[in-house]
């Protein structure tokens, strides 16, 4: 495509600046609270995708339990709760505190998104990341301003593990720090470990704007990230990342440069040449959606595979 000159110079070129991929910034950590779990819920500001959640474990507990739920309007004021069943749920006691837990959960502007989420070493209280000020929290999300406000549910996730949860909410006291990654292009390879000859096919989802706009992919060894407009791209500016969004090797990046459909949907696929010299390499991908001006309006979380 004509553009794709264009796109390799301009995340070539791009200045680092601060991220926007997670909602917050969080403020600091203030203390430890363990029993009920407790988090906090915003108002959407604009539509975007929840694409991973961690639960920060101050308290070296291990595991993370975490909730994430939409709701048109915002919980009621304590004592009163909304029941919620969670859009996605983490409560196996099996998820590492130390890892990101993905997820996809579409969220519309307007919309509410509560988030409640502990730490624990097995079922019981959870321990809550409380912050360090009180009140509603100045945030954004993909660099549109929403406020964080506490919330909660009086009982532990760790233990009433299947929800739906009475959710309640307060404009006073501490929030919950939960980290919320959240993006406009959704992405998700068909296989994580695939072998050295096979394809990893890519689906990718933008929001409802992104309809019918050009979509970028590129991949790359290392992770990175480098930063444009704001926004992380998390690959490496290397020789596969250079030759996979310059549209050289078609037969290996296969439609990494096309249009989203009407439903702003679209699909790629990473034929790995089948050399056994790819076994062991980890390699990310990451898409970019540019308006018919040749602007960058949305870039796509990470995917990760590694060659078997």
């Amino acid at each position: 495509m004509k553009k794709t000159a264009l796109v390799v110079a301009v995340l070539l070129l791009a200045g680092a600046v601060a991220a926007q991929d997670m909602i917050g910034p969080l403020p600091a950590f203030g203390r430890t609270y363990t029993g009920s779990t407790r988090g906090f819920y915003c108002q959407a500001p604009a539509d975007f995708f929840v694409h991973g959640l961690r639960v920060p474990d101050e308290s070296s507990k291990g595991f993370q339990y975490v909730a994430l739920m939409r709701n048109p309007t915002a919980p009621p004021a304590f004592s009163g709760t909304v029941s919620l069943t969670p859009d996605f749920l983490e409560t196996t006691g099996k998820a590492p505190s130390a890892n990101i837990v993905p997820c996809k959960v579409a969220f519309k502007k307007g919309e509410h998104l509560i988030v409640i989420g502990g730490c624990a070493a097995s079922a019981g209280g959870a321990s809550n990341s409380y912050a360090g000020l009180s009140g509603g929290q100045p945030a954004t999300i993909l660099g549109a301003a929403t406020t964080l406000y506490r919330g909660g549910v009086q009982a532990s996730i760790a233990t009433a593990t299947a929800g739906p949860y009475a959710i309640w909410s307060e404009v006073t006291g501490p929030i919950a720090r939960v980290e919320v990654y959240v993006t406009d292009v959704y992405l998700i390879g068909d296989k994580a470990t695939p072998k050295a000859g096979e394809t990893v096919t890519f689906a990718i989802e933008g929001v409802p704007a992104f309809a019918n706009h050009s979509y970028y992919m590129a991949s790359s060894i290392g992770m990175g990230p480098f930063t444009i407009e704001g926004r992380k791209v998390w690959l490496n500016a290397d020789p596969m990342f250079q030759l996979s969004l310059g549209g050289t090797l078609p037969g290996i990046f296969a439609n990494y440069s096309n249009l989203l459909d009407a439903s702003s949907k679209g699909k790629a696929a990473l034929n790995i040449p089948n050399l056994s010299a790819l076994v062991g390499y980890g390699i990310y991908t990451c898409c970019s959606v540019w308006d018919k001006a040749g602007k960058p309006q949305g870039f796509s979380n990470p995917f990760f595979f590694k060659v078997q």
